[in-house]
């Protein structure tokens, strides 16, 4: 498949290590005697990290070991929420960006292990009372300083459409993602919404007739494997990127 501009793998994973360090800083400096708490809630945040680097590369097995270091460190985290002020200094703030950026990394396209950290996120939040609540639709996307802003990505093509044997591989494509993740709707619609990005034609540029109509038997077929996750929001964002039959 032709992918335009930057990767959207990386462009994707920009976005959430902008979107964690956002949450992590707001909550920092929303706080209530920054110090020492700081290099404790630093260490918590890089053992997290090696437990990721460390894990199986199973998805599933990633993310239980993730979830169980979290119930462990819940305690520790409690107490150190009231405890931090202010907001990290610069250092601490470069320090943290390559920490999340190991941690993205290291859970590469696991989503449900790299929720871990927006789960410790939520458990500093719980921790503090007077801490800043926002939702996912309410963190406004920041550039990491240490990385170049990302380039617009081109309007995509309207004009010739792909070869009738790339559009079949597409769909052969969905149905994997489909028999991967059906169990996980948010991570299959997020999966796909990866996949059609990716893509410079949409449903729409497609001839329904002659080779490519039998190229899009597979992908009518991965519609009605995914009828579960049918009406989830991410999943109903990828279909409404990619059309519909």
């Amino acid at each position: 498949m032709t992918r335009i501009g930057l990767p959207k793998e990386r462009e994707e994973a920009m976005r959430r290590i902008s979107t964690l360090l956002f949450a992590l800083t707001t909550f920092l400096a929303a706080s209530t005697a920054w110090a020492d708490a700081t290099d404790e809630f630093m260490a918590i945040v890089k053992d997290m990290v090696s437990v990721a680097q460390n894990a199986p590369d199973d998805c599933d097995a990633k993310a239980a070991q993730l979830q169980a270091f979290l119930d462990k460190s819940a305690t520790n985290l409690a107490e150190l929420a009231p405890l931090l002020d202010t907001g990290p200094t610069p250092a601490q703030q470069s320090a943290l960006e390559t920490l999340l950026q190991d941690f993205q990394l290291a859970t590469g396209d696991c989503d449900s292990a790299q929720s871990a950290m927006s789960h410790l996120i939520q458990m500093l939040s719980a921790a503090n009372p007077n801490d800043m609540e926002f939702t996912d639709d309410e963190v406004p996307d920041v550039t990491i300083a240490a990385d170049p802003p990302a380039e617009a990505t081109p309007a995509k093509a309207k004009s010739a459409p792909p070869a009738a044997a790339n559009v079949k591989l597409m769909c052969e494509e969905w149905r994997a993602s489909v028999a991967t993740y059906k169990h996980d709707c948010s991570a299959l619609g997020k999966r796909l919404q990866r996949q059609f990005n990716a893509l410079h034609y949409t449903l729409a540029d497609l001839p329904t007739f002659g080779d490519h109509r039998k190229a899009l038997i597979p992908c009518k077929k991965a519609v009605e494997e995914m009828a579960t996750c049918a009406e989830h929001r991410e999943s109903e964002a990828a279909l409404e990127l990619f059309g519909t039959f």
